[in-house]
């Protein structure tokens, strides 16, 4: 409690919450080389915040601080309410979907621009002689 937003972005949590995760997108976006990125290739892009948000809610939801869960501190519940927790999991959901489609479709695009796309193929027996 009393924790201001802007903390997950000082000193050490910098490089955790910013600037690892922004150069990991840079690096994905222009420099991987992926044939055909498809639309449900971005599904995988939510399953991480899927798999933390039914963890939080049991923790938050279910078992409450009483019961050794977590305290609310994204405040996602409104002050318990599970309805909210429901909705909020669902625009969560829809926000990360979206950035994933995004990530998508500038992927696509450099790739492109990029020109020839190099699929790997096994080496020969000889070759690895």
């Amino acid at each position: 409690e009393g924790r201001s937003y802007f903390e997950m972005f000082a000193h050490n949590n910098f490089f955790l919450h910013f600037f690892t995760p922004v150069l990991a997108v840079v690096s994905f976006v222009l420099f991987e080389k992926i044939d055909n990125f498809q639309f449900r290739d971005a599904l995988w892009g939510v399953l991480p915040v899927l798999l933390y948000a039914i963890v939080y809610f049991i923790m938050v939801v279910i078992l409450g601080t009483e019961y050794g869960g977590w305290p609310d501190f994204y405040g996602f519940t409104f002050g318990g309410h599970i309805l909210a927790a429901i909705c909020s999991c669902i625009v969560m959901l829809s926000a990360t979907w979206g950035i994933s489609l995004g990530i998508r479709h500038m992927q696509n695009k450099f790739s492109l621009k990029r020109g020839k796309v190099y699929k790997l193929k096994p080496r020969s027996k000889q070759e690895s002689d």
